[in-house]
């Protein structure tokens, strides 16, 4: 037997069934292989000295496609697939690490955080990966974009290099270079 057979589950090498597997592990309705609903993070073995990474899967508003980070591009980066598991994508080519991202409601837009000189920075891009703005900026990290129902604005959490207690929710606009702190508020588009 190959020894990556012995750890990874079978349908681990196929992202969507990467993400049936966590969508029934997270309690969804996904049908998935029994054996594969014990794999906790899903990794797939590309060759001897190369592991790719597929987890944070999101649905699209219309259930057509999946967003979900992926390091099978080198680094992780933020990828999108057809819900049948088809067209599959990387949407980001940055030079951080991408996590997070979230599709706004109407399903136009993806907000990502990306690590860029030691800090988390919150990103959203139109949903075909293109029109990319950086909403945020500074030391602190900005992580948890969280969109409001009508797509308007994104809310997220806030942390400064030190920082005691609980991290302040930040808010600013996708037009804003350099948002302003305000407790409980969103992201204007």
């Amino acid at each position: 037997m190959n020894p990556s057979e012995t750890a990874v589950p079978a349908c681990a090498r196929n992202p969507l069934s990467v993400m049936a597997v966590m969508l029934a592990l997270a309690g969804g309705t996904a049908s998935a292989d029994p054996a594969a609903a014990q794999a906790v993070y899903p990794v797939t073995r590309a060759d001897a000295l190369t592991y790719v990474v597929d987890y944070e899967p999101f649905w699209s508003p219309d259930g057509r496609q999946i967003v979900f980070i992926s390091s099978r591009d080198g680094g992780m980066r933020v990828h999108v697939m057809d819900a049948d598991g088809g067209h599959m994508r990387a949407l980001t080519q940055s030079e951080g690490e991408d996590d997070s991202p979230a599709w706004s409601p109407d399903g136009k837009q993806i907000a990502y955080v990306s690590m860029h000189n030691g800090a988390s920075q919150l990103f959203v891009m139109d949903a075909d990966g293109s029109n990319v703005r950086q909403l945020t900026h500074g030391a602190g990290d900005n992580i948890h974009p969280a969109w409001s129902p009508d797509s308007a604005r994104i809310l997220f959490d806030t942390a400064k290099i030190v920082v005691r207690g609980p991290r302040p929710v930040t808010a600013a606009t996708c037009r804003d270079a350099a948002p302003e702190p305000r407790p409980s508020a969103a992201v204007n588009q």
